[in-house]
């Protein structure tokens, strides 16, 4: 599990923690008025709430370099569309150490998710949060401690995800295989350290509801020699496993109705099952994924009269989603499901809000981490860009404050002599991802066939080389920033 700490305890203490606050900063004006010959003195007392007020850390909290840890403070009427910077302040005893800035320019929304970076000392610190236009301001009451060696964070931690797409379409397993080999060394050099693999249901899981299922062994053998090749390769990865769009279904399964049909999905979960255990020897460097995209139903909705809208039916497609692929950790062997890194990736029910605040996912959280996705951005400033994926993860962080968050998918088009803005786009959201302690995913490596790379999806000139395999601008921009 990601490591995160103090959630309960934030909850708990949040009361207690406002009501202190709220009497260290009491106003108190005393009027006295002397009577001659009454003796009497008429005492007056009033208060202001403060505008913002750090709930936690407070004060006495120790947290691990590292882990993770949910920031917290309170917000009074009238300031929640204000802009605030997030920051630690170290005390005398973290020697060497400057302010640690956690968000910058972010929205008064009373909650962030920090993940204590390895370059920070250990010592004494106080949160601070602070209106931009300086209309706000509270600090911590009492300072809290970080400790832990300075040793960088292991690839586990899924902020540290530096992940590229690997898609060679039209070509044999043998000759991916063979592909990848030769692709890996500048993959490395570029900064990535994760390949997020795509593979379809139907090539491991044929015929998933034949009695017992037919699984291809073969597609199994061919997945395992990739994982020991990224691991030879000190890399990770990242398998999505609902991939099952047009021509990519199983038999008997159909894409529009297996999220709504209990033995189609029924069927599914047995697939994820089994494919877990098969690799669970690679647990360690498998991070296995689920997913909103190509599990909204589609077609004729039952009684309504019309087909289902992935739009209009947002969060009647969230709940359908919440009982089935965003709770099945759950439903997991305890064993199996301990040897694995889960996440849930989505692209419209949260990310664009389709759902209105309902999430496809159980609450408590049964994932490790949640995922989320940046295209279309060409047209955007560096500013607008950044300001779009802090309201994209806002709305994560709404509804899974304590959930880690990785930009699982991104990139920018090349295509139609764009290769300067492509290299734009791609290092603003990798550097801003970086500054906020996401793991990212860029989509792609490798160009489709020919004309097919500006011919729409799934290509649509995302890739970051050229046919003959040459780094185009953007993944040299990129190597500047991931090997800095």
């Amino acid at each position: 599990m990601e490591n995160i700490e103090g959630e309960n305890s934030n909850k708990q203490n949040t009361m207690t923690a406002t009501k202190q606050k709220v009497v260290v900063r009491i106003l108190i004006g005393i009027v006295l008025i002397g009577l001659v010959g009454g003796g009497v003195l008429i005492f007056g007392f009033y208060w202001s709430i403060p505008p913002i007020v750090v709930l936690s850390p407070n004060g006495g909290e120790t947290w691990n370099i590292g882990k993770s840890y949910v920031i917290q403070w309170s917000v009074k009427a009238g300031y929640g569309n204000k802009r605030v910077d997030v920051s630690l302040k170290p005390s005398t005893t973290a020697l060497g150490q400057s302010t640690v800035t956690v968000e910058k320019n972010t929205q008064n929304d009373g909650v962030t998710l920090y993940a204590v970076a390895s370059n920070v000392k250990s010592g004494d610190y106080l949160v601070n949060v602070k209106c931009v236009d300086n209309t706000c301001n509270d600090t911590s009451n009492s300072p809290f401690k970080i400790q832990g060696t300075t040793t960088p964070p292991p690839a586990t931690l899924v902020s540290n995800i530096k992940s590229v797409t690997w898609y060679d379409f039209g070509v044999t397993a043998a000759q991916s295989y063979l592909n990848l080999q030769a692709a890996l060394p500048k993959m490395k050099s570029t900064g990535f350290n994760t390949v997020w693999l795509v593979n379809a249901w139907r090539n491991f899981n044929p015929q998933p509801l034949a009695t017992p299922p037919i699984y291809n062994e073969q597609s199994f053998s061919d997945l395992k020699k990739v994982l020991d090749l990224l691991r030879a390769n000190n890399m990770k990865a990242i398998i999505g496993l609902n991939y099952l769009g047009k021509g990519w279904e199983p038999e008997g399964i159909d894409k529009c109705k297996w999220i709504t049909d209990s033995v189609m999905y029924n069927s599914f979960e047995a697939y994820a099952k089994e494919f877990m255990t098969r690799i669970s020897s690679y647990g360690d460097m498998a991070y296995v994924l689920f997913f909103t995209e190509n599990s909204e139903p589609c077609g004729p909705k039952p009684g309504a009269g019309r087909d289902w809208n992935a739009y209009t039916d947002a969060k009647e497609i969230a709940d359908l989603l919440r009982a089935t692929l965003g709770s099945l950790p759950n439903r997991l062997p305890a064993d199996l499901r301990s040897k694995f890194k889960m996440g849930y990736h989505d692209y419209s029910l949260i990310t664009l809000n389709w759902a209105g605040g309902v999430s496809p996912t159980l609450n408590p959280n049964p994932f490790d981490f949640l995922s989320t996705v940046a295209y279309g951005f060409e047209s955007k400033t560096d500013q607008q860009i950044k300001d779009e994926i802090d309201l994209r993860a806002s709305r994560f962080k709404a509804l899974h404050p304590a959930k880690p968050l990785i930009i699982g998918e991104f990139g920018a088009t090349s295509c139609n002599a764009q290769d300067a803005n492509q290299a734009r786009v791609d290092t603003t959201i990798v550097s801003h991802a970086l500054s906020k302690a996401y793991g990212f995913n860029l989509w792609g490596w490798k160009p489709g066939p020919g004309d097919m790379e500006c011919a729409g999806p799934p290509f649509g000139g995302l890739a970051i080389t050229n046919q003959d395999g040459t780094l185009k601008k953007a993944a040299n921009d990129l190597k500047a920033i991931l090997n800095p």
